[in-house]
């Protein structure tokens, strides 16, 4: 259906795999939790504030940012490794709902899709529904 306004965004994560469609623009991520030198990938992505929360909060904290983070660079679609430092995704000592960029500003929601899985989405409007569908 030709020039229908949809948007969509795509992610996966072990054996987990989503797409978030949507009118405007989205950026979805999914992330499983895993055991990894989260400290040495923080200070290698994220920018000084970001750093200090996972610090202070741990691995949980760590994937909070990561799933904001490429989200966001999905939705801006600025490409993953050259933009990551460009935009922070937290204010105040904690995870920020709302994302600013020199390309616009995005709403972030988040949510634990299994005990060991984050995932992030951002969206041109705050407080989005989305619909989750388990395939067989």
């Amino acid at each position: 259906m030709e020039g229908l306004p949809v948007a969509f965004s795509v992610s996966h994560t072990g054996k987990l795999w989503g797409c978030l469609i949507g009118r405007d623009n989205v950026g979805l991520d999914i992330q499983e939790k895993r055991g990894v030198d989260f400290m040495k990938l923080a200070e290698r992505f994220f920018l000084d504030e970001e750093i200090e929360y996972v610090r202070g909060n741990g691995a949980d904290a760590f994937y909070d940012v990561w799933v904001r983070k490429e989200a966001a660079v999905k939705y801006f679609d600025t490409g993953m490794l050259g933009d990551m430092k460009a935009f922070s995704v937290v204010a105040g000592g904690r995870p920020a709902d709302r994302i600013d960029h020199e390309r616009g500003a995005c709403f972030v929601n988040q949510f634990e899709l299994l005990d060991a899985v984050k995932c992030a989405f951002c969206s041109s409007v705050r407080g989005v529904d989305i619909w989750i569908q388990e395939l067989d």
